[in-house]
């Protein structure tokens, strides 16, 4: 049997995290909180 690459193990670690609920209720807690300050910020790019 072939020994996996390291970008395979990087992409199953990857998955395993990002899968998990804390993680997914990180990413929601940012775009609120994009959505929140956007305003404030005119949406700005800079």
């Amino acid at each position: 049997m072939q020994k996996a690459s390291w970008f395979t193990h990087f992409a199953k670690k990857t998955a395993q995290l990002s899968g998990r609920p804390a993680i997914f209720g990180l990413a929601l807690g940012t775009i609120l909180v994009w959505l929140v300050t956007g305003p404030l910020f005119d949406f700005s790019n800079t």
